[in-house]
C-alpha cells in the first residue's frame, strides 16, 4: 500500500517552477540568515561573555564595607582595625 501526502489535482496544478525558485531563495536565505545569528549567538555565549565576566570588576559586598564590625567602609581593613588616616 502506498501512502501518500493528500495532495489533490488542482493543488498539483498550481504548482510552478518560478514557486518553487522563489521558495527555495527565500528558504536557504532564511537559512543563512538565521543560522549565522544562532551560530554568532552560541559563540558568544561560550567563548565571549565568559571572558568580559572575568574582566568586569568584582562588586560583591564584603565584611569591611559592614560599619557594624569596626572597619572604615571601603578602605579595606580587617574587623578590628582602624581606618588609616
Amino acid at each position: 500500500m502506498l501512502v501518500t501526502a493528500a495532495v489533490t489535482e488542482t493543488a498539483m496544478a498550481n504548482l510552478t517552477f518560478a514557486g518553487f525558485v522563489d521558495n527555495i531563495v527565500m528558504v536557504t536565505l532564511g537559512n543563512i540568515l538565521g543560522g549565522s545569528v544562532l551560530v554568532a549567538l552560541v559563540y558568544y555565549v561560550i567563548y565571549i561573555r565568559p571572558q568580559r565576566k572575568a574582566q568586569a570588576p568584582i562588586t560583591s559586598k564584603s565584611s569591611d564595607s559592614n560599619p557594624d564590625i569596626g572597619g572604615t567602609p571601603g578602605a579595606g581593613n580587617t574587623p578590628g582595625q582602624k581606618g588609616s588616616e
